[in-house]
């Protein structure tokens, strides 16, 4: 399977859809960025601009799976190269488009599906994660607009279920440079005599927080598992 994560906007999460989604749920994957100035999380792989996507589809039959991350700053020449490579978006079996609900990065991810519809790109490949959502709140309320244009247009897919929800963790897997699966393997009580032999405050304090963060991540993989199978699983 090969999936592009893309939206105009930046700070929508992509690297970390990319990199906590996808790459636990797709062992083996090849990650390739396209980017020249990423403000998320940067996927591990050496970046590519979207200029070279023609290296990008020659390295691509040689993937059984792969992810590519584009920036917001490629998105729109990543978009111009798949129409000038005619067909092009047929070797891509998803775009996911992750948002957040704010109304800018809303509007740009109508702007990024309708490019995707514009080059031929089918409503069952073109999949949104609502990314950040309070817990306190209700996806279809939250991401409204997201969710008319979908039932307006009916040029991509939106499901409640694909929801990513506020959460601490990914502030401590940023800072640690972890992943949901090392947070949630954890030894506490390894950790807790580590912590007591730890004389930096500001060390133990950050062991702490991890431990701590333990508790969370058994709960989000649960959810990642979940928006996977939603996202890519049919």
């Amino acid at each position: 399977m090969i999936v592009v994560v893309m939206n105009f906007s930046g700070n929508v999460g992509k690297s970390t859809v990319a990199k906590h989604l996808l790459l636990p749920r797709m062992p083996g994957a090849d990650v390739f960025a396209v980017e020249s100035i990423n403000s998320d999380d940067q996927a591990e792989a050496d970046p590519l601009r979207g200029k070279q996507f023609g290296d990008l589809m020659a390295k691509l039959p040689a993937c059984d799976d792969a992810i590519i991350d584009v920036g917001a700053s490629n998105v729109e020449d990543f978009v111009t190269r798949m129409k000038q490579y005619k067909a092009s978006h047929q070797t891509f079996d998803f775009f996911v488009i992750p948002t957040v609900p704010d109304l800018k990065p809303m509007a740009d991810t109508l702007s990024t599906i309708e490019a995707l519809v514009g080059i031929g790109v089918p409503a069952e490949r073109i999949q949104v994660i609502m990314n950040r959502l309070p817990l306190d709140a209700e996806a279809e309320t939250a991401f409204s607009q997201i969710f008319k244009a979908c039932a307006d247009k009916k040029t991509f897919k939106v499901n409640p279920v694909a929801v990513i929800h506020e959460n601490e963790l990914f502030a401590v897997l940023k800072s640690g440079g972890l992943t949901v699966a090392e947070v949630a393997g954890i030894d506490r009580q390894q950790m807790k005599a580590v912590i007591k032999k730890t004389d930096d405050p500001a060390k133990k304090a950050a062991l702490g927080r991890q431990v701590a963060a333990s508790f969370l991540a058994h709960g989000v993989t649960d959810e990642l598992d979940r928006v996977f199978e939603v996202v890519c699983g049919s």
